[in-house]
């Protein structure tokens, strides 16, 4: 009877046991409730994407990339996390991961803001966001996807800057055009482009966003001229169809930058 009752007593222990697990623990980046009733954010979020630009400009060997993340409705709008890295001839794309933790971060997972730009070791700056980007930190990994730079120093040339007046080309990478053969450059604001070439006319369509010269295929008429007027022709067609990067600055002097990095400037 005795052994009966013993092995009544051990059954009912275990069957209370399993009747009552032990809470799990909560890990150190999981969402906590917290006593005021709000719950805090990750205790760390791993920010991450890749930073790019359209045009094709190649940066140099020793350009460094510089992230922020910032509180957008703290004071002041602190400093979240700062991160800088050489690129050692990267190019883009370039991928990025930042680390935000929880005890520079808001309890309420408010919203951040991420900006980057690229610079060289002296502080020059040569892409840099043009906006802030805003997100939410509320996992443990934050993908912000491609973050698209545009070209710093310089402001922004946008099509109303170029449109409806005839831009006379004054330099091809930095030798004077020809006074007997003259190039212009007229863009309207649907974004049709013509002019003379030097010895011909030429035609085409393009558009201009975040300071780029996208154009489509030239049309030229068919004239014949001296070899070195039909040379410097070819130069500046060649060059106009591989513009990467266009600038403007506070004289009104446009510069053109194409691909390979050979420039026209216009007034």
């Amino acid at each position: 009877m005795m052994k009966a009752f013993t092995a009544l007593a051990a059954l009912a222990l275990v069957t209370g046991c399993a009747q009552s697990p032990e809470a799990p623990a909560r890990t150190e980046a999981a969402s906590v409730e917290e006593a005021n009733g709000f719950s805090a954010i990750v205790a760390q979020t791993n920010v991450f994407g890749s930073l790019s630009y359209r045009q094709r400009i190649a940066l140099p060997q020793e350009a460094i990339a510089h992230l922020i993340v910032r509180d957008v409705d703290g004071e002041g709008t602190p400093v979240l996390a700062e991160q800088s890295f050489a690129l050692n001839g990267r190019q883009v794309p370039i991928p990025f991961e930042i680390v935000v933790r929880e005890e520079a971060a808001e309890a309420e997972a408010g919203p951040l803001g991420f900006s980057a730009d690229i610079r060289m070791p002296d502080g020059e700056l040569l892409w840099q966001t043009r906006d802030e980007m805003t997100f939410v930190a509320n996992d443990a990994r934050k993908d912000l996807g491609m973050i698209m730079l545009s070209p710093a120093g310089a402001g922004q040339v946008t099509l109303e800057d170029l449109a409806g007046r005839d831009w006379m080309i004054a330099r091809l990478n930095g030798e004077p055009v020809m006074t007997a053969a003259p190039i212009t450059l007229r863009i309207s604001e649907d974004g049709q482009i013509n002019g003379q070439a030097s010895c011909n006319a030429y035609t085409a369509s393009g558009s201009v966003e975040d300071s780029l010269l996208t154009i489509g295929p030239i049309a030229l008429t068919r004239k014949a001229c001296m070899p070195e007027v039909m040379d410097q022709e070819q130069f500046y067609l060649d060059l106009l169809e591989n513009v990467s990067q266009l600038s403007l600055d506070d004289n009104g002097l446009l510069t053109m930058t194409a691909d390979s990095g050979e420039t026209l400037t216009a007034r």
